[in-house]
């Protein structure tokens, strides 16, 4: 690799890698899988034509494998090209992570690489240690990525240049609807939008009608009216959106509901301790969309500070009263009844 990388980001890696510019280890980890897996399959698609992976693709997963087996094959030649890659799926399921002689034997290996091989190690939903002497035997060798989940305002910037990347558009409301509806599963997101881009077509709008006839997110009874509702103390709007997700519990469970009203209260409280309330200073601050402005401070003034206190109680009694704590009888749908009402008086 040209340049040592530290810290390196999604974008940069993925750029060295179309130039085939890697280094002889990876170590790709962290808690959101979608950027593990993007980046596998951008090595195996990119640093082998098709006719040289029969020979010099090697795919292993961690439950199976052991550090002895990945470094044998680490150190064979390429044959009839010029790389061949080892890729480590599941890679955190390594029963040698926790044996010290496994752990030495590999630290071994990165301190004298075969540089003819790309060594891919898929490690996720977790980290190695960056104090331990495997890591840092890892990171002196290659590159290590660390894989964040992407939550509130980075998600819509993350939607907005996904969207774009797939030549198309999308209206603010329909991006807020999709990661308010989806949240931060980047799998799920990614497959709506290329659902969205082979339905619709390339250099189309994406809008709140298209989402609810193709992916099945309604437009007018969703977790985004309900917040809509309860900032404008809609209460018959509130109470037809509360029917149907009761109609509806596996699209609108009660976990998903409580988790995204407390991501909305929290940008309320946000709100209140705002010094310049002017749409500039909102849009600003809490890089909202010109839309969502007017909604957002109708909110503040139904929603002062204590009352924003009492629903972040209310939420947790919900949730704990969700898990059966407390509660022997109370549906899914009477809870969020229950606790819609308690929101609005």
């Amino acid at each position: 690799m040209a340049k040592k990388e530290k810290g390196i980001s999604f974008q940069d890696l993925l750029k060295n890698i179309k130039q085939k510019d890697v280094p002889p280890i990876l170590l790709l980890q962290g808690a959101e899988p979608w950027f593990i897996d993007e980046l596998v399959d951008k090595i195996e698609d990119t640093l082998l034509e098709p006719h040289e992976k029969d020979f010099n693709l090697t795919v292993l997963y961690g439950r199976d494998s052991s550090f002895d087996q990945i470094v044998s094959a680490s150190q064979r030649y390429p044959m009839m090209a010029e790389k061949q890659v080892v890729i480590v799926k599941e890679a955190q399921d390594l029963a040698g992570w926790k044996r010290e002689n496994d752990r030495e034997y590999f630290l071994k290996y990165t301190q004298s690489p075969q540089l003819t091989t790309v060594l891919v190690l898929a490690y996720k939903y977790g980290t190695v240690a960056s104090n331990t002497r495997i890591y840092k035997g890892i990171e002196a060798a290659g590159v290590v990525f660390q894989s964040e989940t992407i939550e509130g305002n980075a998600l819509i910037d993350w939607i907005n240049a996904y969207v774009k990347e797939l030549g198309m558009n999308i209206t603010a409301e329909s991006t807020q609807l999709l990661a308010e509806y989806l949240g931060s599963n980047l799998s799920k997101l990614t497959n709506a939008l290329q659902k969205l881009e082979v339905t619709l077509g390339k250099g189309n709008m994406i809008t709140n009608d298209a989402i609810e006839k193709y992916i099945g997110i309604s437009k007018d009874y969703n977790i985004f009216e309900l917040q809509q509702a309860l900032a404008l103390r809609d209460i018959l709007k509130a109470n037809r959106i509360v029917n149907y997700f009761e109609a509806n519990p596996k699209e609108h469970n009660i976990n998903m509901v409580t988790a995204v009203l407390a991501s909305y209260f929290l940008r309320l409280l946000a709100y209140h301790d705002l010094p310049d309330k002017s749409e500039r200073g909102i849009m600003s601050s809490l890089r909202l969309p010109y839309p969502a402005v007017a909604e957002l401070k109708a909110a503040g003034a139904n929603f002062p500070p204590d009352k924003v206190s009492k629903a972040f109680d209310l939420l947790r009694l919900t949730d704990r009263k969700a898990k059966g704590i407390d509660n022997a009888s109370i549906s899914e749908g009477n809870l969020l009844r229950e606790l819609v009402f308690n929101l609005l008086h």
